[in-house]
């Protein structure tokens, strides 16, 4: 029994299929699978987050689409909120992780739109439909989920801020991070990597420094693992690359 079907989920469940003693349920509450590093490429309709399981489960996996509420280590047994329960030799807790909440800054909870979790990018999305396309957008994170998001909407002509908090991509080196502010400047998007925000109003957020900068939707920070590498000529966000990385260095290129 697996219980979750992200990434760790769906690997562990096919890396099981390479035996052929076991019976293998996955219980997950969405019928297919998130791509959550691509939930800002969903949020502005340049690509898609999800995956239909048929896709990417082996034969012979049962999958149900439910969410587990309690696991009987006695019993071997698993509660689904249905009602359901289903018998396990061995349990496989994949659950994941969750969105980080928004409720220590004041008006973030009912003003803010996060983009960490699918139901949350999914109604950005609708909101930013709702918006004309020279709406001013406040994108709040310096983040590789930041800066993808901002990029996204710069690219369709958007007027967009990015609020980094303490610095513009703080995990990359500074050769990436001067390319990214760059790339950022070239497509529009005012940068303000000192910029902290301390409370989120209905059409603006106001910063530490006395600022206020209007807005028409925001957006939230979420964990991502892809590098990112402006260039010298306008290319799709998410082609973007690592301006750096250790081949480059080796090779001693820099386009």
């Amino acid at each position: 029994m697996v219980i979750g079907g992200g990434y760790a989920g769906t690997l562990a469940t096919n890396r099981l299929r390479m035996r052929a003693d076991v019976d293998i349920t996955l219980a997950h509450p969405r019928p297919k699978f998130v791509e959550r590093i691509r939930l800002h490429q969903f949020v502005t309709r340049t690509g898609d987050a999800t995956i239909d399981y048929g896709t990417l489960l082996g034969q012979g996996i049962q999958l149900v689409v439910d969410s587990a509420t309690r696991i009987d280590n006695t019993a071997r047994t698993v509660q689904l909120a249905s009602g359901r329960t289903l018998d396990y030799d061995y349990v496989i807790y994949a659950a994941g992780s969750t969105a980080a909440t928004l409720s220590e800054v004041p008006g973030a909870v009912e003003f803010a739109w996060p983009i960490a979790e699918f139901e949350s990018a999914q109604r950005l999305r609708a909101r930013l439909e709702e918006l004309a396309l020279d709406a001013p957008v406040t994108v709040v994170g310096g983040g590789l989920t930041g800066i993808e998001t901002a990029a996204e909407l710069a690219e369709q002509g958007r007027a967009v801020t990015l609020v980094c908090g303490r610095a513009l991509a703080p995990t990359l080196s500074a050769p990436g991070r001067r390319d990214i502010a760059k790339w950022l400047t070239w497509h529009g998007v005012i940068v303000l990597e000192a910029g902290v925000v301390t409370e989120v109003r209905p059409d603006a957020v106001a910063l530490a420094d006395g600022a206020v900068r209007r807005a028409g939707a925001g957006g939230g920070e979420r964990a991502a693992h892809r590098h990112v590498r402006p260039t010298a000529h306008r290319r799709d966000a998410d082609q973007l690359r690592c301006a750096y990385c250790c081949r480059c260095r080796r090779s001693g290129n820099s386009a």
